[in-house]
C-alpha cells in the first residue's frame, strides 16, 4: 500500500499554530472566570440578602440558659410573649414589706436593734410613714405606716396587732424572717453562739437603750427545712406583728424528702 506523504507550506503551519493559540487562551480565560464565580467570599453573597432572614436573632436570656454546645432554638411566635416576660422577671427584687403600727416612733426604735436605719419619711394620705433600709443591704427594706390617732380602735384588746401565732387559721401575710446567723457567729465570746444567746444579748441591748423588753412567742427550736438545719424563734414587734429569726445550724448530706405526698396509711407491719 503506497503511502501518503503530506507537505504543509511554512506559511500554511504558521497559521494552524496561531489558531491553536487563540483558542488555548480563550479557554483558559473561561476556565478562570468559572473558578472566581465559585470561590467568591461569602461576604460577597450576601451582601444582596437582608441578615435578619438569613440568622434570626437570639435573645441574651436564652443563650445563657442554652446548654454548651447546642444549637440555639428559634422561639414561635407563641412563645416569644412568654420568653419576654420570663426575661423582665429576671432583674425582679423585693423592694419593701409594709407594716401598720400605732406609734411610728416605737417601731422604728424596735427595727433599729436589727440593724434598720430610716431611709427617708413621708407621708401616705393623713398618716406617717417611713422606709427604713438595712445596713447591709439595699433589697431589705420595710415601710412603716403610722395609723393616725383618730382613726385607732381603742376596744379593750384592739391596741395590738393580731396574734397570729394563735389565730393559725387566718390567710394573708403572716410574718417576715430575718437571717441572724452571720450576727450569731459573732457573738462575743464566752457567749454561745446559738439563737437563745443571741436573742438574750437583742432583750439586754432593747432594755438598755429604750426601757423595753422583747416579747417572745415561740422559743428557739431546731427546724429541718430540706437540707438545711435552723435554730427558729418568733419575736413579736412593737405592734405585735410577727418577727421570725434564723439561724442556720447545718446542711445535710443526704436528700430529704418535702412531706408533701400524704400517708398512704401502710406501714412495715404488712
Amino acid at each position: 500500500m503506497a503511502s501518503l506523504n503530506v507537505r504543509l507550506a511554512p506559511s500554511t503551519i504558521g497559521v494552524i499554530s496561531l489558531r491553536i493559540s487563540i483558542v488555548t487562551v480563550i479557554t483558559l480565560t473561561l476556565l478562570s472566570l468559572c473558578v472566581q464565580c465559585f470561590t467568591l467570599p461569602v461576604s460577597h453573597t450576601r451582601a444582596t440578602v437582608p441578615t435578619r432572614l438569613l440568622v434570626p436573632k437570639q435573645s441574651s436570656f436564652l443563650k445563657s440558659v442554652s446548654s454548651p454546645g447546642a444549637e440555639a432554638s428559634h422561639p414561635s411566635p407563641d412563645e416569644a410573649p412568654k420568653q419576654a416576660i420570663i426575661s423582665e422577671q429576671v432583674s425582679l427584687q423585693t423592694h419593701h414589706i409594709a407594716i401598720r403600727t400605732r406609734n411610728i416612733e416605737n417601731a422604728i426604735k424596735f427595727y433599729s436593734l436589727f440593724g434598720f436605719d430610716v431611709e427617708t419619711k413621708f407621708r401616705a394620705g393623713p398618716a406617717r410613714a417611713a422606709w427604713l433600709l438595712h445596713v447591709s443591704s439595699p433589697s431589705s427594706r420595710i415601710e412603716l405606716i403610722e395609723i393616725p390617732q383618730y382613726m385607732q380602735d381603742t376596744k379593750e384588746g384592739h391596741e395590738r396587732a393580731i396574734d397570729l401565732l394563735q389565730r393559725e387559721t387566718l390567710l394573708g401575710l403572716n410574718h417576715l424572717a430575718f437571717d441572724v446567723s452571720h450576727a450569731v457567729r459573732h457573738l462575743p465570746p464566752p457567749k454561745p453562739q446559738n439563737l437563745t444567746s443571741w436573742i438574750d444579748d437583742l432583750n439586754s441591748r432593747s432594755v438598755e437603750t429604750f426601757g423595753k423588753s422583747l416579747r417572745i412567742g415561740l422559743e428557739p427550736q431546731q427546724r429541718m427545712i430540706g437540707r438545711k438545719v435552723y435554730e427558729m424563734a418568733f419575736l413579736y414587734d412593737a405592734d405585735g406583728s410577727i418577727v421570725e429569726v434564723l439561724n442556720f445550724l447545718n446542711e445535710l448530706e443526704v436528700d430529704v424528702k418535702s412531706g408533701w405526698t400524704p400517708w398512704d396509711g401502710k406501714g412495715f407491719r404488712e
